[in-house]
């Protein structure tokens, strides 16, 4: 039975997980510049009257709020699927290390 203390990975599952966590950054990113590209040419139709401004006024601090929460959400699925591949290639080098360790 594994010890419950210890770290064990199935690489290639969780390369292939990784893989995937990248995949879904990749498309959230094309996806997320598409639609921030709509949203912000929509918002130069805004008027700059009194309705408009006052739509601005109401507008401005939301949008700010959701751009802050989603700008920065495609990156830290890539960093993720990123850091799982890195961790997977180290993984394989201890596991090398480890195995020259012993004498043939």
């Amino acid at each position: 039975m594994a010890d419950p203390n210890c770290i064990h990975m199935k690489p290639e599952d969780f390369e292939h997980l990784s893989r995937v966590l990248t995949a879904v950054g990749e498309d959230m990113q094309t996806g997320w510049n598409r639609h921030r590209a709509a949203i912000e040419a929509s918002e130069s139709r805004i008027g700059r009257d009194p309705l408009g401004s006052a739509f601005r006024r109401e507008y401005g601090p939301a949008r700010e709020s959701v751009l802050a929460l989603a700008d920065p959400l495609p990156g830290r699925w890539l960093t993720q699927g990123k850091n799982g591949t890195d961790a997977v290639a180290l993984y394989f080098l201890a596991q090398q290390d480890a195995t020259g360790c012993f004498p043939r």
